[in-house]
């Protein structure tokens, strides 16, 4: 019977004696959006292009206008758009394109 309140003493003593670290989560990375406007008669899947690789942004339908998050840049960041006919009949491509919290790019 003695052993047990010994025990709990020193369970209570070690909880007590635990370092908890404390800090703060990084900066969120802030949000970088793009909202491309399709002009032709056949929808087109668009593109940017970073460290040399072509990354898809989505699909966007004859004459219609979509909005698109992009999660892997940085705010300010300059890129390449690109925008290819779903038929693979031609491409339309926007060098330098900067990238801010609401981008538009019309296509053609």
């Amino acid at each position: 019977m003695r052993a047990t309140p010994s025990l709990l003493l020193a369970l209570a003593i070690c909880a007590c004696t635990t370092a908890v670290r404390t800090g703060t989560a990084p900066p969120p990375i802030a949000a970088v959006n793009i909202r491309i406007t399709n002009n032709l008669g056949t929808a087109v899947n668009a593109y940017y292009v970073a460290a040399g690789a072509d990354h898809l942004i989505g699909e966007v339908g004859p004459n219609t206008t979509r909005s698109f998050p992009l999660h892997a840049v940085s705010l300010g960041s300059s890129v390449t758009l690109r925008a290819v006919r779903v038929d693979g009949s031609s491409s339309y491509t926007r060098k330098e394109f900067r990238l801010d919290s609401n981008s538009a790019w019309t296509v053609p």
